[in-house]
């Protein structure tokens, strides 16, 4: 217990403790970025016979049964939405060329995919729809919409005061 005070002190001392908040005039926020996954992450469910990523099951997952066995390729993104909506992504079997491609969903709302600079590949949002057709899923990156706190609605109902003037309602004809 008495060494608790020595571990602590460089947390304590350190800057980003200090009293004086960080400089941030003239710095720029870092856009996160995401993909769709790899084609070597994805698995399929045998009972359901849906797929889903190894890494980030609650994010990305197919809603559809399929009966393709081996995914093969990535073929493309979608996006649905206007300056908010949603992603899936679209890859095919090995087995059988004819059959359905697997679509994705990503399960949470991303911002407007943006082809800056030319280093992306998706089309101009048209209808509130907008495409990348490509074979490599980092040409069709997005950013994911930051998560707010999940807050309780009932907690706020504990600081709101009763309307005590009207304690019976007023019936008028």
């Amino acid at each position: 217990m008495r060494y608790l005070p020595l571990l602590l002190a460089p947390l304590i001392c350190s800057p980003a403790f200090a009293g004086n908040p960080p400089n941030t005039q003239g710095t720029q926020t870092k856009e996160i970025r995401t993909q769709c996954p790899a084609v070597s992450s994805l698995e399929k469910d045998a009972q359901t016979n849906t797929w889903y990523t190894t890494t980030d099951r609650q994010y990305w997952k197919s809603l559809n049964t399929s009966l393709v066995t081996t995914l093969e390729s990535f073929t493309g993104a979608q996006y649905i939405g206007n300056a908010q909506g949603h992603i899936t992504c679209v890859y095919v079997g090995s087995h059988n060329a004819s059959a359905f491609p697997v679509i994705f969903h990503f399960g949470t709302l991303v911002h407007q995919p943006m082809n800056k600079q030319g280093l992306y590949k998706w089309a101009p949002l048209k209808n509130g729809w907008e495409n990348c057709f490509s074979a490599n899923p980092s040409d069709c990156s997005f950013s994911p919409v930051e998560s707010h706190k999940i807050t309780n609605p009932y907690s706020s109902l504990s600081t709101m005061k009763a309307n005590k003037t009207l304690s019976s309602p007023v019936v008028s004809f």
